[in-house]
């Protein structure tokens, strides 16, 4: 059999959700649970990337501005998605024959995606968090219907940390770190229990002694970096200096927030939705009365549960992380898990079970049911949720993008003004014809050039947006025959490991390659499979097309992320552990295949 360690990603723009998958290359300074052991040999995965579009049709979508969840939406029934499937793997010295097995594998991850969404719906995932949240678990299981997460809160970092996009880029060093860490403990086990030991005293002591509001006077337990109280109302709390503004609390949840979307429609048709959170392996009700929202996309049975996490809680009433910090390492503030399951709904006296299944879905949180409100639009989605870093580099490239516009429209307009000004003629009036035509050139150069102006992809999930600009054609136009939107070349980012960058410029090769290039394998129906020979490579480059209907780039995102859902529509997948979260929106896996293949080596 063979195994993979992958770096994931995922894209998106307007119009197109990207997720690429690529492995870890080779090194010697791979820890040593990162390389391989018998009986699996380590394959090597080139690219793997999603490649899903909404084909445009001639109506105008100006009302849609959240995510479509229903077929009964008009929205979604006048769309289509065009899906492309991109596969580059190395057996690493397995008979070659093995291609065989990969036209049907292919096509399967095409076929198979779909049926697991008309089966089972989109599953319940993690669609977004903050750049202070360290994913430890994302899990679901299709058998039971249970979705597990879990992840720590971490502190903000201090500004002599380092964390420089080259430690980094190279996609393991903060892992190396962790082993050296996790080694660490080990060895010296007993000299840390004392040292957390006598840590906790001297925090209790100095909790006694501080002046000033405090969260507990109760001693955290040794190996718990986190009090969450709250205190009751008879407690004499001094009040606080000056509470922070809602500007520095909108802030910090940008940082700390962690969003999970749930399909109401399919995943939990005719049952209730039950979400379990624990903080510290325990229940608090406090956190989740207070810190737990559930929102709702425009009156649809799409739901997002959004886990806030406060670093500061002046307000006595709040909930409150305290922490502490050692050595200068970035410490855990806490460890939350999130379950969520469906339950039958329960028939209330006088109604029948028929009356039953018809109730909208309900959410309950820790036994507790929930309304739900009005999912919060923002006035700018791609900034939703990202680091200052990331916010600075979109900035820089759209700046860089405008300037560089911005003086190749000069200097066509300079061009222009003087072939005008020394062909101009003078009207009656005395006012040269050559520049009022300049003018209106003018003008009609600003309106390409706002029209033409298009976001970068951005790693971060974000609602589609639609205008009559992007989505009207002529009314002769059919949507079938219509190419789907071309996709915004992407930049790779300085912060991205060095595989996800590499694995982004194979991707827009192959984008831009002439149809020539691809010899057509098979076509049944609207799926067809495609080649393009590489040289030293057996395989190639294999790409699977097709068609869906009725269904949102964000249902096929959903499927296409989750670990446990791949085990439904790859037929090549055994396993996968979550083994780092290198950014916000790049994944490191550790991946088992069957071994289905040939199992003759050769040479």
């Amino acid at each position: 059999p063979r195994d993979l360690v992958l770096i994931e990603t995922t894209l998106r723009n307007e119009n197109t959700v990207l997720h690429i998958a690529t492995s870890l290359p080779h090194s010697k300074d791979l820890p040593k649970y990162l390389r391989p052991t018998n009986p699996y040999v380590r394959a090597r995965l080139d690219l793997a990337a999603y490649c899903v579009q909404i084909i445009p049709n001639e109506n105008s979508l100006d009302d849609v501005d959240s995510i479509p969840s229903s077929t009964s939406s008009s929205s979604q029934q006048s769309h289509s998605l065009r899906v492309a499937f991109y596969y580059q793997l190395d057996f690493k010295g397995w008979a070659a024959n093995s291609s065989t097995s990969m036209t049907t594998h292919v096509p399967q991850c095409i076929t198979g995606v779909h049926a697991s969404l008309l089966r089972n719906g989109p599953p319940p995932h993690l669609s977004r968090h903050g750049n202070r949240i360290q994913i430890e678990n994302d899990e679901y299981d299709a058998d039971s219907g249970m979705y597990d997460l879990l992840y720590s809160v971490l502190e903000e970092k201090e500004e002599e940390e380092d964390d420089s996009s080259a430690s980094r880029s190279n996609g393991y060093g903060a892992m190396r770190k962790r082993q050296q860490d996790a080694v660490a403990d080990h060895n010296d086990n007993a000299t840390m229990a004392a040292t957390a030991t006598a840590t906790a005293t001297a925090t209790a002591t100095a909790t006694a002694t501080a002046p000033g509001p405090i969260a507990s006077s109760s001693v955290s337990p040794p190996h718990s970096s986190v009090n969450l109280t709250v205190p009751s109302p008879g407690n004499d709390l001094p009040a606080p200096a000056s509470p922070p503004s809602r500007v520095q609390t909108d802030e910090i949840s940008r940082h700390t927030s962690v969003d999970v979307e749930i399909d109401g429609e399919r995943w939990a048709a005719g049952s209730d939705v039950r979400i379990t959170v624990l903080v510290n392996d325990r229940a608090d009700e406090a956190y989740a009365r207070g810190c737990v929202d559930c929102f709702r996309y425009m009156d649809r049975p799409r739901f997002v549960v959004r886990l806030r996490h406060p670093s500061t809680a002046p307000d006595p009433s709040s909930v409150s992380f305290a922490s502490s910090k050692s050595g200068g390492r970035e410490e855990e503030l806490v460890s939350i898990r999130v379950k969520i399951d469906r339950v039958p709904r329960a028939v209330v006296e006088g109604e029948t079970e028929a009356d039953a299944s018809e109730r909208k879905v309900a959410l309950v949180v820790n036994g507790v049911q929930r309304l739900t409100e009005e999912y919060p639009m923002f006035e700018d989605p791609e900034q939703e949720f990202m680091g200052d870093e990331y916010d600075e580099e979109i900035e820089e490239e759209e700046e860089m993008a405008k300037r560089e516009e911005g003086e190749e429209e000069e200097a066509k307009e300079g061009e222009e003004r003087k072939r005008r000004e020394e062909g101009g003629k003078v009207n009656g009036n005395g006012v040269k014809t050559g520049k009022k035509k300049e003018n209106l050139a003018s003008k009609d150069n600003a309106s390409v050039k706002s029209s033409t102006h298009n976001p970068p992809i951005s790693p971060f999930p974000m609602k589609p947006r639609y205008s009559t600009q992007t989505t009207s054609t002529t009314s002769s136009a059919s949507s079938n025959t219509r190419p789907p939107p071309a996709l915004i070349p992407i930049t790779p980012k300085s912060t991205d490991p060095a595989p996800v960058r590499a694995a982004h410029a194979t991707f827009l090769t192959l984008l831009h390659e002439p149809p020539s290039s691809w010899k057509l394998v098979q076509q049944s129906g609207a799926l067809t499979l495609s080649r393009m020979e590489v040289p030293d490579h057996v395989m190639g480059v294999l790409k699977g097309e097709g068609v869906y209907e009725g269904w949102n780039v964000w249902d096929v995102r959903a499927a296409v992320e989750a670990m446990e859902a791949r085990r439904v529509w790859d037929g090549m997948f055994d396993d996968g552990v979550l083994l780092e979260q290198l950014t916000p929106w790049c994944i490191l896996w550790y991946t088992k295949l069957k071994g289905f293949w040939p199992t003759r080596c050769v040479g």
